[in-house]
């Protein structure tokens, strides 16, 4: 985020971003999570106070509880009553959390767990939905021999994308199109 010099409003709906340096990269740390934009005036543990629900309680790294919001504008969504949502950071507690339904959801369940959880019976019917989680290889384009573009073009085509997809990812996973920004993401 060094590379950002400014940021400013633009015409209706858009956002001016100003760069010292070309960064390619810049979609992808825009969509991210820790640069949404709220407020300006000060960062509020109240939340925003749109939306399908409220913030009741929380306590960063542990728990966040939400109440579903009576004033949301729009009727088509926010179907339960409450949410509670709680941080289980151990990979292997997210799937013994999940097996004896402590939890009812999870996220970022490693593709070799999800096979388990399928063949136990807290698992079937197991849903997936897609995440925006980029694996990528980023080589220094800018020392020889991989300044070439001509091999870099030869090994972006010598890379089996959809062995990686099917082996690594056990088919949980979809090609980016070089570029990290999924196509489900407006």
């Amino acid at each position: 985020m060094a590379q950002i010099a400014d940021i400013r409003p633009g015409a209706a709906d858009e956002v001016v971003v100003t760069l010292t340096d070309a960064n390619a990269d810049l979609p992808y740390l825009l969509s991210s999570r820790l640069l949404a934009i709220g407020p300006t005036a000060r960062i509020s543990r109240d939340g925003i106070g749109t939306g399908p629900f409220a913030l009741e309680s929380f306590e960063p790294g542990v728990t966040t509880r939400v109440k579903r919001n009576p004033n949301d504008w729009a009727s088509d969504r926010g179907y339960v009553d409450s949410v509670e949502t709680i941080a289980i950071n151990d990979p292997g507690a997210r799937i013994a959390a999940l097996l004896s339904g402590s939890v009812h959801l999870a996220n970022k369940l490693a593709p070799t767990a999800v096979s388990s959880l399928e063949k136990s019976a807290r698992g079937r019917g197991l849903q997936t939905s897609p995440a925006g989680i980029t694996v990528s290889s980023a080589p220094c384009a800018t020392q020889p021999p991989l300044d070439n573009n001509d091999l870099m073009l030869a090994l972006k085509f010598a890379i089996d994308r959809d062995a990686i997809v099917k082996t690594v990812q056990r088919g949980y996973g979809k090609i980016g199109n070089d570029h990290p920004i999924p196509s489900y993401d407006r």
